[in-house]
C-alpha cells in the first residue's frame, strides 16, 4: 500500500513507523490524563527514553523510506 502526501510517497513500512510515532506519543498523554484524574502528580520521566531514543530512530527510518521510494 502506498499513500502520497504532497511530494512524498509513503510505503507500508513508512506508514507503520508513522503509526508507531502516533501511538508512542499518545501513551504518555493518556497516562498523564489518567493520573491527573486520579488526583496524583504527573511524572513523565519514565517516558523520556521514548522521546530521546525511539522516536528519532522512527523518524529517521521514515525519512529513509521516503528517500528510497520512487514517485508514483
Amino acid at each position: 500500500m502506498k499513500i502520497k502526501l504532497g511530494n512524498a510517497v509513503l510505503n507500508q513500512r513508512a506508514l507503520v513507523k508513522l503509526f508507531l510515532i502516533f501511538f508512542l506519543t499518545g501513551i504518555p498523554i493518556g497516562v498523564a490524563i489518567a493520573t491527573l484524574e486520579a488526583g496524583k502528580p504527573v511524572k513523565l520521566l519514565p517516558f523520556l527514553p521514548i522521546y530521546v531514543i525511539v522516536l528519532p530512530i522512527l523518524i529517521r527510518g521514515i525519512r529513509k523510506e521516503i528517500a528510497n521510494e520512487r514517485p508514483l
